[in-house]
């Protein structure tokens, strides 16, 4: 039976680069958004920046001491020694989390449209983290959340096919390209691992049924038997 629900749906993968793993106190730096078909089978977008909020600004301004040190303060060096983005790189190249926004919402827009989707559903492998530092980026940005309300996990269907998932580039753009990888990996062993059940269902129904058959044919034939 086939899912109409889902089959009107967009996916996109996301990932983070952070100043930190407490979603209420950190802040993001870094995203990337890969959109594909339902089945993860065609990427219909790609996006990736850098991306300096004004709250990050504002905790720095009341924090630092020397405004002309561009230095990252020491409750984050310990993100950067895993992301290795400089401050100075972020402020100079960085966009601010409004235009950010405007950017991902204009360009996911354009795809439904295209598509006729009604849904855009967040793929991660840590979905309560990443949909957190979503939510605090659009808090500065006026335009419509544009993913669905309920996103996917892929923690426990990665981990169980290919094992540790926790080595990784720590970039956004490469993280989120890994996780599209393997998500499509994996849906793929599901929908081959399927039909091999299917066809396996399907002979061992097969074979009730003709011993099932057989065994009404006996039993007619007794009766005649001793009937005669």
């Amino acid at each position: 039976m086939k899912n109409e629900w889902l089959e009107k749906s967009l996916l996109c993968f996301i990932d983070f680069e952070t100043t930190g793993l407490d979603v209420e106190r950190d802040f993001p730096i870094e995203v990337a958004l890969i959109m594909t078909d339902y089945k993860c089978t065609k990427i219909l977008m790609n996006y990736s920046s850098l991306v300096f909020t004004s709250a990050l600004g504002q905790y720095y301004s009341q924090r630092r001491k020397d405004s002309t040190r561009v230095t990252w303060l020491p409750e984050h060096m310990s993100a950067y020694d895993i992301h290795h983005i400089n401050l100075e790189t972020l402020q100079a190249t960085g966009i601010c989390a409004h235009n950010a926004c405007i950017q991902i919402c204009t360009e996911v827009n354009k795809v439904k449209l295209d598509l006729g989707s009604e849904k855009v559903i967040l793929i991660s492998d840590n979905i309560h983290f990443d949909m957190s530092f979503m939510k605090q980026m659009w808090k500065e940005s006026p335009v419509r959340f544009p993913f669905h309300y309920c996103g996917w996990d892929t923690n426990l269907l990665l981990e169980h096919t290919f094992g540790d998932i926790t080595k990784r580039p720590h970039n956004a753009a490469a993280d989120c390209r890994m996780l599209f990888n393997r998500t499509k990996k994996a849906m793929s062993f599901l929908r081959r691992s399927w039909v091999k059940y299917a066809m396996l269902e399907l002979v061992k129904n097969e074979r009730k049924q003709n011993a099932d058959t057989k065994s009404i044919r006996k039993r007619k034939a007794n009766r005649r038997n001793k009937d005669t």
